[in-house]
């Protein structure tokens, strides 16, 4: 299956027409990166929308990328989530989100979740990216996405918790028996 992100438009809020583009050029599926300046995933008409247009240009939702961030302005992260921090109180802010983007699949189902652990050395706000409670949320994030019949990918993001070693390891030793796999962005890896 050949399929594409809508990262490529993210700087835009997405349209039918967007879609119509990815068709064009032959793909077949998509990746909805969920970023409310985006695709307001809280909003139900929106999702209906989504529905409609993917129905119209015969493309299949394949995955959801979990926010990571409110909006995205002149290729800068603004508002970033961090579903890794100390800080409970911004780690369930971050699942939240998640949650509300997994929704979409009751209208649109979609196989996977992508989701960061943490974020990037350039968006880290003190003590973002914690092993124990990045742990905490792939664990949250598993139990909810089946809810959804959906299962979660980590994705390599240059970060100390996220590169490709590191990821499998903490499946391998932290996360053995949950359903979750690795989302190998070979962009990040290469900046890696």
């Amino acid at each position: 299956m050949f399929g594409v992100s809508t990262h490529l438009f993210h700087e835009q809020r997405l349209t039918r027409d967007h879609l119509v583009h990815v068709a064009a050029h032959g793909f077949e599926s998509l990746e909805l990166f969920a970023t409310r300046s985006h695709f307001d995933y809280h909003d139900v008409s929106a999702r209906a929308e989504l529905a409609e247009w993917l129905s119209d240009t015969r493309l299949r939702l394949h995955a959801v990328h979990a926010p990571a961030f409110t909006a995205l302005r002149n290729g800068r992260w603004v508002g970033a989530f961090s579903n890794a921090p100390a800080d409970e109180t911004r780690r369930r802010a971050a699942i939240a989100e998640a949650e509300a983007a997994l929704a979409l699949a009751r209208h649109v189902p979609f196989q996977f979740l992508v989701t960061h652990l943490g974020v990037p050395p350039s968006e880290a706000v003190g003590t973002d990216n914690q092993r124990q409670a990045a742990r905490r949320s792939i664990e949250d994030l598993v139990t909810l996405a089946a809810k959804e019949n959906v299962r979660v990918a980590i994705e390599v993001i240059p970060n100390p918790l996220s590169s490709a070693d590191n990821l499998v390891h903490l499946i391998e030793e932290d996360l053995d028996g949950l359903d979750v796999g690795i989302c190998l962005d070979y962009g990040h890896a290469h900046l890696m």
